[in-house]
């Protein structure tokens, strides 16, 4: 809560800001918490399905106390939880999750938790860096993180379009919806290094007319190979 003051952005938040009291976090997390139970003691959930849910809880509580501290580590760390998500998802509506989509999703998380640190870093958003794994980056080592994880995002797609997974399921003509991952993937580059954003991956989607096209296209392109 003190780091955060020092922050650019993070004073903004509820804690940091006084706009509640820790008291007030605390009952409102246990509301949380007997909400949760409450679902999954009414709610005949698979036991299979509960594992992710407490993976989750333990990866966060863990980054939480001190692990986001650690360079690398914590940027592993936030970009699993985009995955135990999809897991957790997939189990409960009882769909099966093919390799593909784990390996797409867990590069995706990484490069934007990566623009985050970069451009947490190059706004000078932590200019105190209480956050101590900033100490363990500079601005060249993080552009190497995002040209790597950038072109394992558009080769990973392309190995599943080519795959004899997405051939039989989709079809061959899969493929031309790489054409959207490829540029969407450029346009963020673009975002991060030209135009020095990342800080707010949120904010990058909500105010970006062009993100949003391509996230649309996508889909739709997606849903047109296949239904027809």
């Amino acid at each position: 809560m003190e780091a955060d003051r020092l922050h650019k952005k993070k004073k903004l938040r509820p804690l940091a800001s006084g706009s509640i009291s820790p008291i007030s976090a605390f009952f409102i997390a246990m509301s949380l918490l007997l909400i949760i139970t409450f679902l999954l003691a009414n709610f005949n959930f698979q036991i299979k399905s509960i594992i992710p849910l407490f993976i989750y809880g333990i990866v966060n509580l863990s980054y939480s106390l001190g692990l986001k501290q650690i360079p690398v580590l914590e940027l592993m760390l936030v970009a699993s939880g985009f995955v135990i998500r999809l897991i957790f998802g997939a189990l409960l509506i009882n769909v099966e999750l093919s390799i593909w989509i784990l390996i797409c999703t867990g590069l995706l998380a990484t490069l934007i938790v990566v623009g985050k640190r970069r451009g947490d870093l190059i706004q000078g958003n932590d200019s105190n860096l209480k956050r101590r794994s900033l100490h363990g980056y500079n601005e060249e080592y993080l552009n190497q993180l995002t040209v790597i994880f950038s072109a394992c995002i558009i080769t990973s797609y392309l190995l599943f379009c080519a795959s004899a997974y997405a051939i039989d399921k989709f079809g061959i003509d899969v493929a031309w919806t790489s054409i959207f991952v490829i540029f969407g993937v450029l346009l963020y580059l673009k975002l991060l290094i030209v135009d020095g954003k990342g800080d707010d991956p949120v904010k990058i989607f909500l105010s970006s007319t062009s993100i949003q096209f391509t996230a649309f296209a996508w889909a739709v392109s997606f849903i047109l190979v296949i239904n027809f």
